[in-house]
């Protein structure tokens, strides 16, 4: 790790031969690396597509159109942390508190007592504190912003064409 990160390396694959691991080198202080990928030849199948998947981000055409920087991001969007904020985000806690009011219309449930169970008795504190939780969280809040933009866009868009369709 510490030869590419000096060399400047984004990517190390590191194998004995049998045993394979992807890493991406974190460059901050100090250098640290995050394990994208691990596979054993010994274990692999040509009918199972995962395997397929992660082999191919080593193959030429995989290297060439940065197969592993693909997936890496997807494995980033696609965790416990990314899961865990969502669950927690307003629009899914109300979604829980209508059901819950549909399915027992006696039972009062507030906002807060939703969100309160599951902070403390449903998800682990893993993905509610940490590094990774503040990573997923602006990453969560860039993309919101990004679709609010959008849709503001296509509104003002729309707005700019109606009156032309009157006239």
């Amino acid at each position: 790790m510490n030869y590419g990160a000096n060399q400047g390396v984004e990517w190390l694959v590191l194998t004995n031969g049998i045993d394979w691991q992807m890493h991406k080198v974190v460059f901050s202080q100090p250098i640290d690396r995050e394990e994208v990928a691990r596979f054993s030849l010994q274990n692999v199948s040509a009918h199972r597509q995962e395997d397929l998947q992660t082999m191919y981000l080593l193959a030429r055409e995989g290297v060439t159109t940065d197969a592993i920087n693909t997936f890496h991001q997807r494995a980033q969007m696609l965790n416990k942390f990314t899961v865990a904020q969502i669950l927690l985000s307003d629009s899914v806690v109300g979604v829980v508190r209508r059901e819950l009011r549909k399915l027992f219309p006696d039972l009062k449930v507030t906002f807060e007592q939703i969100q309160e169970l599951l902070w403390n008795e449903i998800l682990k504190r893993e993905v509610l504190e940490g590094e990774k939780v503040k990573e997923v969280q602006s990453r969560i809040k860039r993309a919101a912003n990004k679709l609010a933009r959008a849709a503001a866009k296509e509104a003002a868009t729309e707005n700019a064409e109606a009156p032309d369709a009157e006239a």
